[in-house]
Formats: structure tokens, sequence, C-alpha cells
């Protein structure tokens, strides 16, 4: 931890040192008593030797007086990690009640504590889960996956030996999430010729499209069939997190829908220029990495908001902006990024598959 301590009389110099050092791109800056101040980061350092031209510059003339810090008697995860999600922050000090820095949490290792489990553990399966319905948009064409969706429709793609959708309906079963419905166009029948065979056949229904209805638009036709609120998801979308705690995060903020999505790392692999509102320079930041909350393809939603849905083609982008109009509530509950297996293309699918290496 006192190598993220940088006190205030010191050198942006030395700031630069120890962000090399650390891997860090934020200090926490301390006055002589080691008492708490604020935080410094690598962009303010390079702003400021763009500015002066002065390695000798002290921290006290740049550092941020308002960063966020919090009380070790007086913080909650939900807190940390909205503080996290909401500030692009890489870690978080923790004061004692004489403002003395006795914790640091840092973005990487809060966020693998997260998607960490503990395999000897016996999940506790929350018996409320059981009522809820989970359902699957399988109709897609999945021309991302080509050409292995000339063949046979995308929640068939083997992972490790094992299809897809089968790793999908065993990830839900875990948590007691077994009544599923299926939506199928594109080659549904081979889908649901499939799964007829497996040990799932009796705790699947089905809506076969007629024609391509859009991401949500087959709602429309199961809303009598489906539990007051319902999980969403592509075909494509596996997250390992406990649903209990999505669902209570559901209820608890009465939301309408609810957005489960991840945040992910992004390498810029180009100098990026930072300019004000007239289009003047300000400077120049080399081969950024940025942090950006991204929406994984799954969501818990009520049952009443089927209404908006009309009955012909119709996707979530439609529905949520239409929501978003009628100022209906919309939540985002975020997971680790370990926690979200995505088999959208090429790319996220050899992830996938490392995923589940036994």
């Amino acid at each position: 931890m006192k190598e993220l301590l940088i006190r205030f009389e010191d050198s942006i110099e030395l700031a630069l040192k120890k962000f090399t050092d650390t891997s860090s791109n934020t200090l926490i800056v301390v006055n002589n008593n080691d008492s708490y101040l604020g935080t410094i980061s690598n962009g303010d350092v390079r702003k400021e030797i763009l500015k002066t031209k002065k390695l000798t510059r002290k921290i006290k003339y740049v550092f941020n007086k308002n960063s966020t810090y919090y009380y070790i008697n007086n913080y909650h995860e939900e807190e940390i990690s909205k503080s996290f999600l909401d500030n692009n922050f890489d870690i978080i000090p923790i004061l004692n009640n004489k403002k003395k820095v006795i914790k640091v949490i840092k973005l990487l290792d809060f966020l693998k504590k997260k998607a960490k489990t503990n395999k000897d553990k016996i999940k506790k399966i929350d018996k409320s889960l059981k009522e809820i319905n989970v359902v699957i948009m399988a109709g897609g064409l999945g021309t991302r996956m080509a050409p292995f969706t000339e063949i046979l429709p995308k929640p068939l793609i083997p992972i490790q030996g094992k299809p897809v959708i089968n790793r999908i309906i065993e990830n839900f079963n875990e948590y007691g999430l077994k009544n599923l419905w299926l939506t199928i166009n594109f080659k549904g029948q081979l889908l649901k010729s499939y799964l007829n065979e497996t040990k799932y056949k009796k705790n699947i229904k089905y809506f076969e499209e007629k024609k391509r209805l859009g991401t949500v638009g087959a709602l429309k036709f199961i809303k009598k069939k489906l539990s007051k609120f319902f999980i969403l998801t592509n075909c494509d979308t596996i997250i390992k997190t406990d649903y209990s705690k999505v669902v209570t995060f559901h209820k608890k903020n009465n939301f309408d829908i609810t957005i489960i999505s991840t945040l992910k790392d992004f390498d810029i692999p180009y100098g990026v220029c930072k300019i004000d509102a007239k289009n003047n320079f300000i400077n120049l930041e080399e081969k950024p990495n940025i942090k950006m909350l991204v929406n994984s393809g799954m969501y818990i939603m009520k049952k009443d908001i089927i209404d908006f849905i009309p009955s012909c083609k119709f996707d979530m982008n439609d529905l949520l902006l239409k929501l978003k109009t009628s100022k209906k509530k919309i939540g985002v509950y975020s997971v680790s990024s370990d926690s979200w297996i995505d088999v959208g293309n090429w790319e996220e699918y050899h992830k996938a598959i490392n995923s589940f290496k036994d």
C-alpha cells in the first residue's frame, strides 16, 4: 500500500517513477503526517508537464482535492462498485477516523474478488428463483459465426465438446432457474430436435417465429405464459453470477427492466488528442486504456413491459428507447468481465473455449 502514497511536497518527477513502478494510474497524496489529502492521476501529471515543462513542479499544485474516499467503518461493497463504474477510478483509499490511509482497494482486485467462486462451497439456491421464467432468444441468423451457422444454428456451436445452449441451460439450472422458453426461427427445428433428446426437454417450452421478430418481438406472443418478471437473454451469452442477488437488486429498486452489464477494457493503439470546445489542443494521451460499461445481452424484465412491444419485428434497443421516453425505470446491474462469457463472434468464441478448459 505504501508504494501508492506520495507526499504533497514531492515532485511530479517522483510521481512518474511511482506510476511506472506500481503500474497504477493513480497515487494517493498525503501530508507530512501521512494524513490523506487527495489523489493524483497519470493524466494530471502529464497535463502539468505539457503546461509547465517542469518535472520539479510539486504535487501540491497539481493533485485532485475532491477525489473519492471512504471511512473504514462506513462503506459498503455496493458503494465501492458504483464508484469504480461511475468514475473510472482504478484505486479507492479507505481511511480511519484520523484520515490516515489504512487500506487501498484496487479495481482489478475488487473485480477479481467479485468474480471469484468458491468451488468447494455449495451454492444456495434461492427458492423464489424456481418460479422465474428464463427466455432465451435463439432465432437469430448468427451471421458473425459463419460458416458454422450455415450448417447449424448458433446455440449448437460446441464449447469444449458441449453445445453453447447446454452451457447456458446448465448455468441457469445451478441456481434453480429451470423454467425455460426458447424463441426459435432460423434452423429452429434442428435446435428443437437436439434439445428433445436431452434431459432438459421437460423444462423447455418453445415459441416458433413464423417470420423473424427481432430480439424482443416474440415476447408479445408468450406474455400470458410468463412469470411476473423474467430473465431475457441472448443465446450466445453466459453469465456466471449469483442470480438471487441480481433478482434482489431488480426487485428492491423496483426497476421495470434491469440491464446486466460488465466493465470492459479497451486499448486504444494510437495517441489520442484531447481538445476543448473550440478545437484547441489540450494534450496528447499516448495509447490510453479506457473502461466502458457494456451491455451483456441479458436482462430482467417486468412482464407488464411487454405491453410496449408491438406485434411485429422489434429490437431491444427500440424497447429501451421507448421505455426511457415513457419514463420507465431502467436499472443497470454490473458484473465483472470475468463473469461474462460471450460467444457472439469468433474472437470471443476462442476466449470462451479457454474459459471452459477443465
